[in-house]
């Protein structure tokens, strides 16, 4: 959604007509409608790692999908697409295909997902983060970055002597069950022996927020939890350490606000989230907890919560909680912002269409 949108808004800035399309009746949906955007709902469904009978669905879906986006393209008559991934970008990415159009992809991970691996071999150009994503890509790849939103770049440094440590979770718009149940746990462990205390603002994710709010009440911690952080990059701004999943998205919002993290990324399928934590510890910027962990704490945290992740967390906090290296985990982290990566990819956008 995020990329989508710096994206939209650079193409707009340079006298561009932009629609966007993604899922109906989504958080993405009302974002782009409060903004007052042209955006068009379209269903898809992930295939790889489902049952038969789901695959089954999602392939119906995505053939509906797809005659209803070779109809929109008809009529919104685009001069190139620009495909920033997930399952519900390719039904446009086939009927850019079937009408002829350049299709673009935006592909952030270290590792580039199924549905773009796929879509390479019909698309145009792709715009990468890293030069090894080109090796599961079938078309020319360009490092451009991920498009980030100007604001992000706009963040100053931390003011180094704040009278709390400000800690800033998220955990993604449907938020993560790992960091919402062990979260609280670990920062009261540490809140008696840190100067100055813990001041936390959480984003549990949609329809999570009174439980985890439920979860801090009554402890030393002073935080604010909310369901969906509207305003990230004002949030960014005033915290001293990220608590995050690895999502390069996110990643790349922290490099460009300049601040240090601790990550959880995400298990599952292709394990992309883990590339991504890597390539930010191996750099100095982020530190990440322990993979033994994470593992597959999201589907065994379902009734107390998880000991162990508990006493891991607190762990790691007490050892970052230090001003000098959270200073250098900052420094790191702003020397891997691409502050020209919106700019690099609407530069290919411009020179699809003229190649058309």
């Amino acid at each position: 959604m995020f990329p989508a949108l710096a994206i939209g808004e650079e193409l707009q800035s340079r006298g561009w007509e932009v629609s966007f399309v993604g899922r109906p009746a989504s958080l993405e949906s009302r974002v782009f409608d409060a903004r007052g955007y042209d955006f068009h709902g379209l269903s898809g469904g992930a295939i790889l790692g489902r049952s038969w009978m789901q695959k089954a669905g999602a392939l119906a879906t995505l053939a509906k999908s797809s005659v209803r986006a070779r109809a929109l393209l008809g009529r919104l008559r685009p001069q190139v697409v620009v495909a920033t991934g997930g399952y519900v970008s390719v039904p446009s990415a086939l009927a850019a295909k079937s009408r002829g159009l350049p299709l673009l992809l935006v592909e952030p991970n270290a590792r580039a997902g199924m549905a773009n691996r796929w879509l390479s071999r019909m698309a145009a150009a792709a715009a990468t983060s890293y030069e090894q994503t080109a090796e599961d890509l079938r078309c020319a790849c360009r490092v451009t970055g991920v498009p980030v939103r100007r604001r992000f770049f706009e963040i100053g440094r931390v003011d180094p002597h704040p009278r709390a440590w400000r800690l800033l979770v998220l955990g993604g718009s449907q938020g993560a069950l790992a960091m919402n149940r062990a979260l609280p746990g670990a920062l009261e462990a540490i809140a008696v022996s840190v100067e100055g205390g813990l001041e936390v603002v959480h984003q549990a994710g949609l329809g999570k927020a009174e439980e985890v709010r439920a979860s801090y009440r009554g402890l030393s911690v002073k935080a604010e939890i909310v369901e969906f952080l509207e305003d990230v990059p004002g949030a960014m701004a005033r915290a001293d350490l990220i608590l995050s999943r690895a999502g390069a998205i996110t990643l790349a919002e922290i490099c460009a606000a300049g601040r240090p993290s601790l990550l959880f990324p995400l298990p599952g399928v292709g394990r992309h989230q883990l590339q991504n934590a890597l390539q930010m510890r191996d750099s100095g910027a982020a530190e990440i907890v322990d993979q033994r962990m994470v593992g597959d704490v999201d589907q065994r945290m379902v009734g107390d919560v998880d000991q162990p992740m508990v006493a891991e967390v607190a762990s790691r906090l007490r050892e970052l909680l230090d001003r000098g290296r959270l200073a250098r985990m900052a420094e790191a982290a702003g020397s891997l912002a691409r502050p020209r990566s919106t700019d690099d990819i609407v530069d290919l956008v411009e020179s699809l269409r003229d190649a058309a």
